[in-house]
C-alpha cells in the first residue's frame, strides 16, 4: 500500500493551482486582446510542460527513493533479529526496481512528448 507524503499531495496542489491561473490568466489576455492566438498556445505550452514535470518526473523518482529507504530500514530490522514476513521482505526486494523501470519509463515518455510538442509548435507558431 502506497501512502502519499505531504510532499506528493503539496506538489499535486501546486500543479493544479498553477495550471488553473495559467489557464485564467491566458483567458484574460486572450479576452482583452493583449497576446495573440500564437503566443497564448506558448503559454499554454509551457504551462503544461512545467506541470507535468512536477507531476510525471517528480513523483516517480520520490516513489523509487523511499522504496530504496524501506529497503534498508528492512535490513536494519533484520540486523536487530527483528522478525520480518517473508512476503513483505520479498515484496521490497522487488518494489526499488519496478519503481526505477516506472521513473525511467515515465522520465523518457515526458522526453518524447515535450519534443515531440515542441517540434509541433515550432512548425505552427
Amino acid at each position: 500500500m502506497l501512502v502519499y507524503t505531504n510532499i506528493e499531495v503539496d506538489m499535486f496542489l501546486f500543479s493544479s493551482f498553477f495550471l488553473l491561473v495559467c489557464g485564467l490568466v491566458s483567458a484574460i489576455f486572450l479576452h482583452i486582446e493583449w497576446v495573440t492566438l500564437a503566443q497564448l498556445g506558448s503559454l499554454v505550452f509551457g504551462c503544461s510542460a512545467l506541470s507535468s514535470l512536477l507531476a510525471v518526473i517528480i513523483l516517480p523518482w520520490n516513489l523509487y527513493f523511499e522504496a530504496k529507504e524501506i529497503q534498508q530500514e528492512q535490513k536494519i530490522s533484520s540486523n536487530k533479529e527483528i522478525q520480518l514476513e517473508e512476503d513483505d521482505l520479498e515484496f521490497t526486494r522487488r518494489l526499488p526496481a519496478k519503481m526505477l523501470a516506472l521513473a525511467l519509463s515515465l522520465h523518457l515518455a515526458d522526453a518524447a512528448a515535450s519534443y515531440f510538442l515542441y517540434s509541433v509548435a515550432k512548425v505552427y507558431w
